[in-house]
């Protein structure tokens, strides 16, 4: 199951009525599309387990990855009557500051507070040009996530 899929899931009740954190988590999602999303290497744990090491996107905001954590935070692992879901369970990822930096370009044309404020004063003029970021959207505050 994706993001996008875990967002439009979340975002209508049964009643017909939008759930505003939801929107915000699709908008967030739709925005970055998938190449604004983390890749990551497969590593295998103690117990010899496959695990992913999440890479790191330098030029994220850190408010946009804890949104992206929450998403996956809901991701339903079960089906409707409460069994586990068929298929291949979905990855361990593992979230560390010294796994490796992605090399993928980040996306342009993005809200300028999904960007990193540091990274981002680190880039030259041509390189903010290039980069084309937007206007500054509201986010709703971060819910510190795991």
């Amino acid at each position: 199951m994706t993001r996008k899929d875990i967002t439009v899931g979340n975002r209508v009740a049964p009643d017909g009525t939008v759930h505003d954190t939801w929107d915000t988590l699709f908008y967030i999602v739709d925005t970055l599309t998938i190449a604004g999303m983390s890749s990551d290497e497969s590593d295998t744990n103690e117990s010899n387990r496959p695990i992913y090491r999440v890479k790191r996107r330098a030029w994220r905001s850190k408010a946009l990855t804890r949104y992206l954590i929450l998403v996956d935070h809901d991701q339903n692992k079960t089906n409707a009557y409460g069994n586990i879901r068929s298929g291949n369970p979905p990855r361990t990822r593992v979230r560390h500051s010294n796994n490796a930096l992605s090399v993928r370009d980040p996306p342009t044309n993005l809200p300028i507070n999904f960007y990193n404020e540091d990274w981002y004063s680190g880039l030259t003029n041509k390189q903010k040009r290039d980069l084309a970021a937007k206007d500054a959207v509201e986010l709703p505050e971060v819910v510190e996530a795991d």
